[in-house]
C-alpha cells in the first residue's frame, strides 16, 4: 500500500517525488547520516535550536507501556490514514521504539484493523500480520 501511495504522489508533485526517491534510496541502503555535518557550511548552530522533547517522550511512554503489558509477542499498532502524509515522523517513532526498546510497530489503516483484526472475549485486539521486519 505504501508503494502505491508513493506512485500516486509522484504523479502529482515533482518535488515530493524527488524527496520520496531520495528517501527510498536511503532506506534501501539503511543510510544514517549525521545532519550536523553541514552546520558549518550553512552557518547553523544546533545548540541554538530549542529542544522539542514531545516526540522522544511519546516514544518513551509507548516503550514503557509495552513493557508494562508484559507480553513479548505484543506489537504496537499505529493506526494511520489511508493516504498518510505524515509518514516521516511515524518512521522516526517506529525506528526509535525498535532500537531503544525492541518494540515492533505495525502500521494499519482503521479499515485494515477492522478487516484483519479480531477482538477476543477478554477484550484483547489481535491483528494478524503476515510478516515483520
Amino acid at each position: 500500500k505504501s508503494i502505491a501511495f508513493f506512485y500516486r504522489t509522484k504523479k502529482v508533485e515533482d518535488f515530493t517525488a524527488w524527496l520520496l526517491e531520495i528517501h527510498a534510496k536511503m532506506m534501501a541502503v539503511n543510510k544514517k547520516e549525521d545532519l550536523n555535518q553541514y552546520s558549518e557550511v550553512l552557518g547553523l548552530d544546533s545548540e541554538r535550536i530549542p529542544r522539542n522533547w514531545a516526540a522522544s517522550q511519546f516514544a518513551e511512554a509507548l516503550g514503557k507501556a509495552w513493557v508494562e503489558y508484559n507480553n513479548e509477542s505484543a506489537v504496537v499498532t499505529m493506526v494511520v490514514q489511508a493516504e498518510e502524509r505524515n509518514m516521516y515522523d511515524q518512521y522516526w517513532l517506529i525506528n526509535h521504539l525498535k532500537e531503544s526498546h525492541g518494540v515492533m510497530i505495525i502500521r494499519k489503516t482503521l479499515a485494515q484493523v477492522e478487516a484483519e483484526g479480531l477482538v477476543l472475549p477478554d477484550g484483547t485486539l489481535v491483528v494478524y500480520v503476515c510478516c515483520m521486519t
